[in-house]
């Protein structure tokens, strides 16, 4: 296949090597490089390494700085903490189409790209005006969660959604329960598809032996309330539990923890492999709306079983009694008691290994990247519509 130029627009991007946020656009990105094409990303930050496609930073007027917005706690949960920065959003959004419609301009050759934007607003909402425009050939948007509820929900996010589909030639969704959502919102001529990013492949032998000292659990998250900070704190008291907390944390939920509790802050992505290969089991308390949980996924691609609610963007993952264990959602004591059963169960802790590693495949980038390539670069490649 000929080189082909690709233009990503995204609100979230590594900030730094191993920083975690938007890692998997950067891994999906360096395979599309890798692959020969010539790629650019509109993201909020700069990143320079040999390795990397071009990195254009777009300016964020009327916030302070992009940890501000997007970063941090994310932007849901920074804009229901802060309203008024809303009033900046459709600078930001003018921002990003301003410096993507000049990176577009600009490709070797004078070729127009193809553009993959992730997040549907305000990535998603720039692709769509780039191709009304006719600055790019094709435009694919990727839905990864907490946008269709923000969109789906706003008093004009019907018409937001009308003209995200409108410059759109498919809209993808990382699991089934967001692309229902999608395809019930946008106008049938948009196909919408469900196609979840890839991870790393991070698989190490699971050590049984260490369960005699009692179950070795990883948290790996930011530790918000929205993320399961409260559930955190019961689980942290049961015995025969060795609790890890891994991720961005802040001085009060620190101060939270109950001794005992190892927390390492934020881990860099080039450490996980030694630090799912640390840990029996992880732990995924999360209560806000997920897309396709990445650290779910690389529990899995470790082999490691995962410990979480049975909520809709849970159970494509986690199968209960299979590769995981499942509690009723909000049920605190239940939840224990699955996290009890690893502690005390060794035979049960193997067979979820096994299971979770055989699952854990189907999530690398080696079985996920060919099907997005296909969708990015355009006709020709194998795909499925839900539409």
């Amino acid at each position: 296949m000929n080189p082909c130029p690709v233009l990503v627009l995204t609100s979230s991007y590594p900030r730094f090597p191993g920083d975690w946020p938007g890692s998997f656009v950067q891994e999906l990105t360096r395979l599309l490089k890798d692959d020969g094409h010539p790629v650019r990303v509109v993201a909020p930050c700069h990143l320079s390494a040999r390795d990397e496609a071009e990195v254009i930073r777009f300016p964020y007027p009327g916030h302070r700085s992009p940890d501000s917005l997007f970063y941090g706690m994310g932007a849901p949960e920074h804009l229901l903490r802060h309203p008024f920065a809303a009033l900046a959003t459709p600078s930001v959004l003018l921002s990003m189409a301003h410096v993507a419609a000049t990176a577009a301009a600009s490709f070797p050759g004078g070729d127009r790209p193809v553009c993959v934007s992730h997040w549907l607003a305000p990535s998603g909402l720039a692709g769509a005006w780039l191709k009304a425009r006719g600055l790019v050939s094709r435009h694919v948007s990727i839905a990864h969660g907490s946008d269709v509820p923000l969109l789906c929900d706003l008093p004009l996010g019907s018409t937001l959604l009308s003209v995200l589909a409108g410059g759109c030639d498919a809209l993808l969704a990382v699991n089934h329960h967001l692309a229902l959502r999608l395809h019930d919102a946008v106008p049938p001529t948009c196909p919408v598809a469900v196609e979840p990013m890839g991870v790393e492949d991070l698989f190490s032998p699971l050590d049984i032996s260490g369960l005699r000292r009692g179950l070795s659990l990883l948290f790996l998250g930011r530790v918000t309330d929205a993320k399961g900070r409260r559930v955190l704190m019961e689980l942290a008291t049961m015995d025969r539990l060795r609790l890890t907390v891994a991720g961005p944390i802040d001085a009060e939920a620190l101060r939270s923890l109950p001794t005992g509790v190892r927390c390492l802050g934020a881990v860099p992505t080039h450490a996980r492999r030694e630090l799912f290969a640390d840990h029996h089991a992880l732990l995924f308390p999360s209560i806000s709306h997920e897309g396709a949980p990445r650290v779910v996924m690389e529990s899995l691609s470790a082999g490691r079983p995962v410990v979480a609610w049975d909520l809709p963007w849970i159970t494509p993952f986690v199968i209960h009694e299979h590769n995981g264990l499942l509690a009723p959602f909000g049920d605190v004591q239940a939840l224990k008691a699955q996290v009890a059963r690893l502690a005390t169960d060794p035979d049960l802790l193997r067979e979820l290994h096994q299971h979770a590693r055989d699952n854990g495949r189907v999530h690398t980038w080696q079985a996920r990247y060919p099907r997005l390539k296909g969708w990015i670069l355009g006709p020709g490649h194998p795909k499925e519509s839900l539409s």
